[in-house]
């Protein structure tokens, strides 16, 4: 570990798993994130860690806290998160033959159903109370409706429960698994204007019908945000007529066509 003052900025070389991070929520520091660290080594010393190859770096303020270290306003620049944590677990988890089997694990196959909120609540007001479930609003107002964890109100225990059940998951599918893939990962790319492709759907009582995509259109829910991080002024999800004020600056820009405002609202 690079050692130095208590807030002084380091490179941090780092052999441990990474339990989290989170956004910091602070207006005046709206990019910096706050990591906790778990499992460093603290008595190696530093031309140790320059001479391995890592798993995760990252410059930052460093405070210590025991056997911990936390870094405050750092950047993340290697992999981390709920993903680090099941890599992790993962990989200590598979008997050393295995151990020389590249695993590839996708995090978006085994995060369905498995890692769900605890649900989106009034944090703001501080009422223990759900936010209203069509538009994610407290009072009517979305910048209250904050997403929960299952481990809230502690960020990073959420993120080791979450990692947790993607671990359990991955595993049982490694499991399960009765065919060996061998080779490289191959990949195919192409560019697609999906502004005007035709495509060829089914008909309701049969029969097949032939549709255009069109340009993208960013309605006033767009404008509401997320649950992670909700928007400015009073847009809700699931708004698709705005009102009369809006209306009026979005004719100001571009008045919609007719066609556009079908597309739209299909």
């Amino acid at each position: 570990m690079v050692k130095g003052r208590q807030g002084e900025r380091v490179r941090l070389y780092v052999r441990g798993t990474i339990l989290g991070y989170k956004r910091s929520k602070s207006n005046q520091y709206p990019n910096t994130s706050l990591i906790q660290i778990e499992g460093v080594n603290t008595k190696e010393e530093v031309g140790w860690y320059a001479g391995k190859r890592m798993a995760y770096i990252y410059k930052a303020k460093v405070k210590k806290n025991g056997s911990h270290y936390r870094c405050i306003w750092g950047k993340v620049s290697r992999p981390h998160g709920n993903s680090g944590v099941v890599r992790a677990k993962f990989k200590s988890n598979l008997p050393p033959k295995s151990m020389r089997v590249k695993v590839a694990y996708k995090k978006d196959l085994v995060a369905i159903g498995v890692t769900e909120l605890s649900s989106f609540f009034c944090d703001s007001e501080d009422t223990g109370l759900p936010c209203d479930f069509d538009r994610s609003t407290c009072n009517g107002k979305n910048e209250l409706c904050f997403g929960r964890g299952p481990g809230y109100p502690d960020e990073f225990e959420s993120t080791r429960i979450i990692g947790e059940r993607q671990f359990k998951k991955a595993v049982e599918l490694f499991d399960k698994a009765s065919e060996q893939l061998k080779g490289k990962v191959d990949y195919r790319h192409a560019y697609l204007n999906f502004s005007s492709l035709e495509v060829s759907l089914p008909k309701v009582g049969g029969g097949q019908e032939v549709v255009k995509t069109c340009p993208a259109a960013m309605g006033f829910s767009f404008a509401a945000g997320t649950t992670d991080g909700p928007g400015a002024f009073d847009f809700n999800q699931g708004d698709d007529k705005g009102n009369a004020f809006w209306r009026a600056v979005r004719n100001l820009i571009k008045t919609p066509s007719q066609e556009q405002w079908i597309y739209a609202h299909v």
